[in-house]
C-alpha cells in the first residue's frame, strides 16, 4: 500500500481509487507542496542563455562533427521499393550523399550535394546549404547567403532550419538585433520539433525578447524542452524555482503540478515524489500518466524517498506505464521496507506469496 511518511500529495477533492496498492486509506490531508528550495544561481552571464546549437557543421572545418538534418524528407509516390537501387539524383539520395561528403572533409562536394538536394525540393538539403555558408565549411562564410538558405529550408518545413535563422536575427549584429523575428522563427521551429527552438523561446518569453513577457508560456516551453531532452531547458525550467528574485513571479500563480515540476528539476526530490503521485492519480488537472509516474518515483527513490519506492514497485508489479516485473517489483519494495516503510514490508510479502517465493 501507498505509504505516507515522505510525500503524500492528496487533494481534497480527489479520492483516490481503493483499488490502488498506494491508496491512503486514513488520509484526509492536503496536498504536501515540496518547499521550493532556491536552487544556486550561476553567473549572470550564463544564467540563462541561447541553446547551443549542434550544426552538421563546426565552427572551424577542422574539427567535424556532422549531424543528420533534423527533417526527414518523405519518399515521393514513385520511390523505388527497398530491395532496388535508389535513383542517385533523387532529393533524399543527394542530401545522403552531402552528408557522407561532409563526414569525408569534402566540403566542396558537400556543398554542390546540398545545393542539389536543396533545388530538387529536399528542406533539409537548404538547411545543408545554409549551415555551409554559415560557417563557412567549403565555401567563404556569408551570413547573408546563410539566411537565403535558412530561410528556403524553413519555409519547406525544416525546424532547425527556422531555429538557426532565429538564432540569426537573435545574434547578429548586422541585423539589427530584430529580436520579434527571432521569437517567430524559435516558434516556427518548436511547432516542427526543434527542442532548442523551444527553449530558445521560453527564455525570450521569460525575459520578454521580442515578445511580451510571460512567465507561465515560458514555464511550458522550458517544461517541452527539457521532457524532449534539451539539457538546457531543463536548467533553465530549474531556474524558475528561484522565480521571486529571477523573475518576480508569484509562486500562488503556479499549480501543485508546476510547483512539483519545478521543485523536482530543481533538484527537490520530494517535489519528484509529489509529481509521481500526481501522475498516477491523476491530481490537479493533470492527466494520468503512469509512464512519468514511475519515472518520477524512479527519481524520488533513488533520491531516497520510500514511499516513491514502495509506489514504484506497485507500477512494476501491475504493469502500469512500465513493463510488468515481479522481481523488480520486490527489489522496489524491499528498498521501501528497509527504509522503514510497513506498506512496503506488506506489499514485499503479498507479492512473495503471489510469485511462490
Amino acid at each position: 500500500m501507498y505509504s505516507g511518511n515522505e510525500a503524500k500529495p492528496q487533494a481534497p477533492s480527489v479520492v483516490p481509487s481503493e483499488n490502488l496498492p498506494w491508496f491512503d486509506e486514513g488520509g484526509s490531508s492536503q496536498i504536501q507542496i515540496a518547499p521550493i528550495q532556491i536552487a544556486p544561481t550561476p553567473p549572470s552571464d550564463i544564467a540563462i542563455s541561447y541553446a547551443p546549437r549542434v550544426p552538421p557543421m563546426p565552427y572551424t572545418p577542422n574539427n567535424i562533427n556532422i549531424v543528420q538534418p533534423s527533417y526527414n524528407f518523405p519518399k515521393p509516390d514513385n520511390s523505388p521499393v527497398e530491395d532496388a537501387l535508389a535513383d542517385p539524383r533523387s532529393a533524399s539520395a543527394t542530401l545522403n550523399a552531402g552528408v557522407e561528403a561532409a563526414r569525408k572533409g569534402d566540403y566542396k562536394q558537400a556543398l554542390s550535394m546540398f545545393n542539389t538536394a536543396c533545388d530538387q525540393g529536399n528542406p533539409a538539403g537548404c538547411f545543408g546549404v545554409g549551415v555551409m555558408f554559415m560557417y563557412g565549411a567549403g565555401v567563404q562564410s556569408d551570413t547573408q547567403k546563410a539566411i537565403k538558405y535558412y530561410q528556403k529550408g524553413c519555409a519547406g518545413g525544416d525546424p532547425t532550419a527556422c531555429a538557426n535563422l532565429g538564432m540569426i536575427y537573435d545574434e547578429a549584429p548586422n541585423m539589427g538585433n530584430n529580436k520579434q523575428k527571432a521569437a517567430e522563427m524559435y516558434m516556427t521551429g518548436c511547432a516542427g520539433g526543434d527542442v532548442d527552438a523551444c527553449n530558445n523561446i521560453g527564455w525570450a518569453y521569460a525575459n520578454g525578447s521580442g515578445v511580451p513577457k510571460d512567465l507561465n508560456k515560458a514555464l511550458q516551453y522550458y517544461r517541452f524542452a527539457c521532457d524532449s531532452g534539451s539539457q538546457l531547458g531543463c536548467y533553465n525550467l530549474g531556474l524558475l524555482n528561484n522565480a521571486g528574485s529571477v523573475y518576480g513571479i508569484s509562486n500562488a500563480n503556479m499549480n501543485p503540478a508546476d510547483l512539483n515540476y519545478v521543485a523536482c528539476n530543481a533538484g527537490d526530490i520530494v517535489g519528484c515524489a509529489n509529481l509521481g503521485y500526481i501522475y498516477a492519480q491523476g491530481l490537479e488537472g493533470a492527466p494520468i500518466n503512469y509512464g512519468l509516474a514511475a519515472q518520477y518515483f524512479n527519481t524520488a527513490c533513488m533520491g531516497g524517498v520510500a514511499s516513491s519506492c514502495n509506489n514504484l514497485g506497485v507500477l512494476y508489479e501491475q504493469g502500469r506505464g512500465i513493463t510488468q516485473n515481479a522481481g523488480q517489483a520486490l527489489q522496489m519494495y524491499s528498498l521501501a521496507c528497509e527504509a522503514g516503510l510497513q506498506n512496503g514490508c506488506d506489499n514485499y510479502r503479498n507479492l512473495k506469496k503471489k510469485v511462490g517465493g
